[in-house]
């Protein structure tokens, strides 16, 4: 009989890092200052799967993404303008 592996265990030798407010925060502080959601998460500690995983699952969450997002694109498209302006 093969035996399965725990579903704790499927992060290939990794630590499964828990998503805490914390967590969370910093990544939306990080992505709102770079557009980059890979940046962000490896900034927070935190696999981009599981931020994917709660922005479908909580509409809090998704709203400071969306929000988070659309600061850092704001804040590109003044620089861009600035940039071409001068």
């Amino acid at each position: 009989m093969a035996k399965t592996k725990p579903a704790a265990a499927k992060t290939a030798g990794r630590r499964a890092v828990v998503l805490n407010a914390a967590r969370r925060k910093h990544f939306l502080t990080v992505l709102a200052d770079t557009a980059n959601i890979a940046e962000a998460a490896r900034q927070a500690g935190v696999e981009r799967s599981s931020l994917y995983r709660l922005r479908a699952q909580s509409e809090s969450f998704r709203a400071g993404w969306d929000e988070a997002m659309n600061q850092a694109l704001d804040d590109l498209e003044a620089v861009l303008l600035e940039r071409a302006a001068h």
